[in-house]
């Protein structure tokens, strides 16, 4: 269920929503785009002002990721 410390989109257990957030956050992140058909597999679980915002969360986790990795901050819980 998890690769390199995150879930797959094709884990057994997951919910169709699940699999289209975390898809979906896996383009905006490596792609800094998402794809049409995610999109569309996303609007079928979100409302238009939650898609919105799901863009705004997922690129300030990544913003706080990209700051805290940059700073050397050390992790709490290191492996």
């Amino acid at each position: 269920m998890l690769e390199g410390g995150a879930l797959r989109p094709d884990a057994e257990g997951l919910t169709d929503r699940q699999r289209a957030l975390i898809r979906a956050t896996d383009e905006f992140i490596l792609d800094r785009t998402v794809s049409d058909e995610t999109w569309s597999q996303l609007s079928e679980h979100l409302n238009n002002h939650q898609l919105i915002e799901f863009c705004f969360l997922a690129g300030h986790y990544d913003m706080v990721a990209a700051t805290l990795n940059t700073l050397r901050v050390p992790l709490d819980f290191p492996d």
